[in-house]
């Protein structure tokens, strides 16, 4: 049984948005992995332990150890207005740990419903936007 690690964005989405593009993506990663897999839970559940600004380098230090169970990674491919820093690290570590063969990256539409996609990206550009309105495209916060 192959054990999947699921990497998902999840800054500015619903709970119900966040569930919906893991289940696409699970079903994705049976396709491409088979039926024999085992999804391992990445979401942090308990309570970050202190209040000191560093409350997403904790997640993600705890997402970083369930990925080290993983014999497989399953992301989604980034663009300038999703985009996480996270979802980058976790892939950054399985790949460079020598894991280069078990890796899948979805393209956006696969696991984003449209709704989602243009919602993401106003709000982005609202964020973004200098005095005249035009979007100034940073694509690292």
């Amino acid at each position: 049984m192959k054990k999947v690690f699921i990497s998902m964005p999840m800054k500015n989405r619903s709970k119900e948005n966040i569930e919906k593009s893991i289940e696409k993506a699970k079903q994705f990663a049976k396709i491409i992995f088979g039926d024999d897999v085992e999804f391992i839970h990445t979401e942090v559940k308990e309570k970050v332990p202190y209040e000191n600004g560093n409350q997403a380098i904790y997640c993600l230090s705890k997402s970083l150890e369930t990925l080290s169970q993983a014999d497989a990674f399953v992301g989604v491919d980034y663009c300038y207005f999703i985009h996480s820093k996270g979802c980058e690290i976790e892939k950054e570590v399985f790949e460079g740990y020598g894991n280069k063969q078990n890796i899948v990256v979805l393209p956006i539409p696969f696991v984003f419903s449209e709704e989602e996609i243009k919602e993401l990206h106003d709000k982005y550009n609202k964020v973004n936007s200098n005095e005249k309105g035009y979007c100034t495209r940073n694509d690292r916060e």
